[in-house]
């Protein structure tokens, strides 16, 4: 997640607002955070993902595999 954004600790206020201070100013790093953010969710949360692992999953219950979808 590391390349998809940007953690500060809990409960420090000042840590945020330095990181949404470069953010501000760098436009490049927020664009590269958008782009790994997005890539991320089609790999692990698109429709066809969650579509393929549902399948995975009732073919794993009914002790099958389901060539839904």
């Amino acid at each position: 997640v590391a390349d998809a954004g940007v953690v500060v600790p809990a409960g420090d206020p000042e840590a945020l607002a330095a990181v949404l201070v470069r953010l501000a100013a760098d436009s490049g790093e927020r664009r590269g955070l958008g782009a790994a953010a997005r890539r991320r969710y089609e790999e692990h949360y698109s429709l066809e993902r969650f579509q393929a692992r549902m399948a995975e999953l009732y073919g794993e219950l009914l002790g099958t595999r389901f060539e839904g979808w």
